[in-house]
């Protein structure tokens, strides 16, 4: 799948409605070692339906105090997810921008712990204009330290303008979830 430029900023920045939320649901990661609870909803853009178009919230139950808030675009009929937005609210591990991105991003590193952010018009093919796959590589740093879920998830919210922010459930407490 390949969307352009101008085609992501407008999922970006236009103002979203989250629909068909689905509760949390636990998965196993890809090792099976850790359960992530995973909350997903479709988004409404205006009157529009994109197809494939989700936000997505994920976290480790054993480590409440991080979490994954996510942007993605999937068509049915393709197995790849590309990217739009992903903010790691204080992740379990490191990320290494490498040489991708922009020059002001490349060769940055984040520990353990450290927020950032990932936006897929950082990672755009010069010439076509188009967002490359898988949509985010390089990550921003963020300058708010988010106390904690409530706080990351509205800065989130804000940024892509998401008007129905209390449709997502509240995080149920680590007993409750294992």
């Amino acid at each position: 799948m390949e969307i352009s430029e101008l085609d992501a900023q407008a999922l970006l920045t236009a103002p979203k409605t989250l629909v068909q939320g689905r509760g949390w649901i636990r998965k196993e990661n890809r090792t099976g070692r850790d359960a992530v609870l995973n909350y997903e909803a479709r988004i409404m853009v205006e009157t529009s339906l994109p197809q494939g178009l989700r936000f997505r919230v994920s976290f480790f139950p054993t480590g409440s105090d991080n979490a994954t808030f996510q942007l993605e675009i999937q068509p049915e009929a393709t197995r790849g997810v590309l990217w739009l937005y992903r903010l790691e609210w204080r992740p379990k591990t490191g990320h290494a921008n490498g040489f991708q991105g922009p020059p002001e991003l490349q060769g940055l590193i984040f520990a353990p712990g450290e927020t950032h952010e990932h936006i897929c018009t950082d990672h755009i093919a010069p010439i076509e204009r188009r967002i490359l796959k898988p949509g985010v590589c390089a990550a921003r740093k963020i300058h708010v330290d988010f106390t904690d879920y409530i706080s990351a998830l509205n800065y989130v919210c804000d940024k892509l303008n998401i008007i129905n922010r209390e449709e997502i459930p509240p995080r149920n407490t680590q007993a409750e979830l294992i």
